[in-house]
């Protein structure tokens, strides 16, 4: 399914160009007010349809540490248990979008309706490392270590965030010159997520031999109401 959303976006984004070529006119349209939404490059085909697409990138980073210990005495003896981790990770999102525009008339003021959609591309890295480790009557008596470094947590975490959603809304544009003009909007932003994760393990000896296969999946959807004020620049 991913796959195919993948090459759908790609197409269209290859037609859009295209059609570019047969543009009547151009809009640039700067927002705020919306999440991960800033500018817009539009074609205006004919009077009342507007093609348009943009990029975001969003940056995000994170990190965990922390630790935990268990102290016991029992019969004249001592048991201590500690686990400590520290972990950190770093993601950079690439978020294309294409869409369309309707103004539904020109007057005085020019309402329209919109929907565009948008796709995800996720770079992330991870890295950390979990100890463990027990004392009994104060001598060290067990020590492990996991460590994290990419591999199937990275892949895990870039899976999610390469999400894909879509908008649709309305909005209402003044224009102030018939090159510049200023736009409120309201819609619905909607977030589609969702990743699967795939492990074994095993151990073979001479008296015994175990095996374990574990998989899970999440799914989740966001959906989002936003406002924006837009200015406008058509040439």
């Amino acid at each position: 399914m991913k796959r195919m959303i993948v090459k759908l976006f790609f197409l269209v984004i290859i037609l859009l160009s295209l059609v570019g070529l047969q543009a009547q006119s151009f809009d640039f349209s700067v927002k705020s007010g919306t999440v991960a939404q800033g500018a817009d490059f539009g074609y205006n085909l004919k009077p009342n349809i507007c093609l348009y697409g943009g990029f975001d990138i969003i940056g995000m980073s994170v990190s965990v540490s922390g630790d935990d210990s268990y102290y016991e005495e029992y019969d004249g003896n001592t048991y201590t248990d500690v686990d400590k981790w520290d972990y950190s990770g770093s993601a950079l999102l690439f978020i294309p979008r294409i869409g369309c525009k309707y103004k539904i008339a020109h007057k005085v003021l020019i309402p329209y309706v919109y929907t565009d959609l948008f796709k995800s591309f996720a770079s992330v890295d991870v890295s950390g490392t979990d100890e463990s480790y027990s004392y009994y009557n104060g001598e060290l008596d067990y020590y492990d270590t996991d460590t994290i470094d990419g591999g199937k947590e990275a892949d895990l975490i870039a899976d999610f965030l390469g999400f894909w959603g879509m908008n649709i809304g309305f909005g209402v544009e003044y224009p102030i010159s018939d090159q510049f003009g200023v736009s409120g909007e309201f819609g619905l932003k909607m977030i589609f997520a969702s990743a699967e994760y795939n492990d074994s393990d095993y151990d073979y000896e001479s008296y015994s031999s175990w095996e374990e296969e574990w998989s899970s999946q999440v799914a989740t959807t966001f959906k989002i109401t936003t406002t924006s004020i837009a200015l406008n620049y058509h040439f």
